[in-house]
């Protein structure tokens, strides 16, 4: 006979008699002890990606971790708690079955699965992502280029959602965005896995895979994300919280940006920027801001969607910058004396009467603009739309083909248009930064 508890746990009683003992059997009061197997997050580091080690070391060198068992073949491990950190030297998308792996191996029952990996992108922009796994649109046949198996996917983590949001906030704290973009992407790629899984990911170059301030920031997305430094762990799912509404994210490009905006889209850009930046930097410094604050430009980037001139004015780049007074005063003098609400000439009003014609269309740099800025600070002209170059993705051109392909066109076609419409009768001059 077999005896089933919770439709899991089976206790098979074997054993040769007639019925009237079988009876006395099933009547009979039967006491049984079971022990429930312990619940385990892995997660899984590769030594062969800097992306993927230098995380995994940042984790392990915070308190509690003591060695684990080898997983076969020759796979170290470190326990912390319900943590578990498995090492491996092959690749992270084809390592397959790691969850039962470790099931069969540990004698642990895994709840869930982390893996942790660089990012490519032919932008080559820096990013912290987030994303879960599986490759749904191949056929069945086709041989997946990056792992998996066709028409798959694998259960999604739970945490996907609270940690994009926590680690959009670690990343703020520690001075990585907006360097850094956080964002999620969309499903694709192995290894194959049967517990909910996901990835979380540095990129795009071996530059920032070897960040170690982004590998630092990944170790205490996940400290603190499992409850390992004694808090409460963040993302676990309950069905009775009242916060059941789950998304299920269909179209987009591969990217699912959390700043707004809608792709090939820039706004038109204010007049003021120019003349304020100009404004600021004196503000700053009669009110002693500087050198502490830096007085800077920034790329064109994030939205929201609008039609008219735009332009923002931020302050960074922790929190407690954020809140200071100082800086919150100098920021309200500008925008008094700029719009000219004390009695005085508003700064920055565009009139192509005036001679001073000159746009500023920067091309290039990095997400700061020290070299436009530059020109902009020395110059007098005004100032345009900034792209910089992550805002240029270029692509090897296909084979027969001269051109060189991305959206790097795209970009600055959308610039010059809004920045050509934001001045009229303006110059426009392009500024090219070939960092």
């Amino acid at each position: 006979m077999i005896l089933k508890i919770r439709g899991q746990n089976i206790i098979r009683f074997s054993f040769k008699t007639n019925a009237t003992r079988i009876k006395s059997l099933l009547n009979a009061t039967c006491r049984v002890t079971v022990t429930k197997r312990e619940m385990v997050t892995l997660i899984v580091a590769t030594t062969s990606d800097p992306a993927s080690i230098n995380p995994a070391a940042a984790l392990l060198a915070m308190p509690g971790w003591t060695a684990g068992p080898i997983l076969p073949p020759d796979m170290k491990s470190f326990v912390n708690k319900q943590t578990r950190v498995i090492q491996h030297d092959g690749s992270i998308v084809k390592e397959d079955d790691l969850d039962s792996r470790w099931e069969e191996a540990a004698g642990e029952a895994v709840d869930e699965v982390i893996f942790l990996s660089r990012h490519t992108a032919v932008s080559n922009r820096p990013a912290l992502t987030v994303h879960p796994i599986g490759v749904l649109h191949l056929k069945e046949g086709e041989s997946p280029p990056q792992g998996g198996k066709p028409g798959w996917a694998a259960l999604t983590s739970p945490r996907i959602g609270p940690w994009l949001r926590l680690l959009k906030k670690m990343a703020e704290a520690h001075s990585l965005v907006p360097e850094f973009e956080i964002t999620l992407e969309g499903t694709h790629h192995g290894p194959i896995t049967s517990k909910p899984t996901m990835f979380l990911e540095i990129g795009s170059t071996e530059e920032y895979w070897k960040r170690q301030d982004a590998a630092q920031v990944m170790a205490l997305l996940m400290w603190e994300g499992l409850g390992l430094g004694g808090g409460e762990a963040v993302g676990d799912w309950n069905s009775e919280t009242g916060k059941r509404k789950v998304l299920l994210g269909i179209g987009g490009g591969h990217y699912a940006p959390v700043n707004r905006g809608k792709p090939g889209w820039a706004a038109l850009t204010s007049p003021r920027i120019g003349p304020w930046l100009r404004l600021l930097k004196k503000m700053a410094e009669a009110y002693s801001l500087v050198p502490e604050f830096e007085i800077t430009l920034e790329g064109t980037h994030h939205g929201p969607i609008t039609s008219k001139p735009t332009m923002f004015l931020e302050i960074g780049s922790t929190e407690e910058y954020w809140k200071r007074q100082d800086a919150a005063q100098v920021m309200a003098l500008l925008m008094w004396e700029g719009l000219g609400l004390g009695g005085g000439e508003a700064v920055g009003d565009w009139n192509s009467e005036t001679g001073k014609r000159k746009v500023l269309l920067g091309i290039g740099g990095g997400h700061y603009a020290p070299r436009h800025m530059d020109v902009v600070l020395k110059d007098d002209v005004w100032v345009g739309h900034l792209l910089s170059g992550y805002s240029l993705p270029m692509e090897e051109p296909k084979p027969g083909e001269k051109h060189i392909g991305g959206t790097w066109r795209q970009s600055i076609q959308a610039a010059f248009e809004a920045t050509i419409a934001s001045f009229p009768g303006g110059e426009i001059v392009a500024h090219l930064d070939h960092k």
